[in-house]
């Protein structure tokens, strides 16, 4: 099954999603480097 594509995310969301996910420092975050 495809899924529908998301609208992109407003700037300031997505700057917000990042700034929480950066607190909270998931594993994925420091993937690949």
């Amino acid at each position: 099954r495809v899924r529908h594509p998301l609208q992109p995310l407003h700037p300031e969301t997505r700057k917000g999603l990042l700034e929480i996910a950066r607190r909270l420092d998931p594993v994925v975050l420091r993937w690949g480097r």
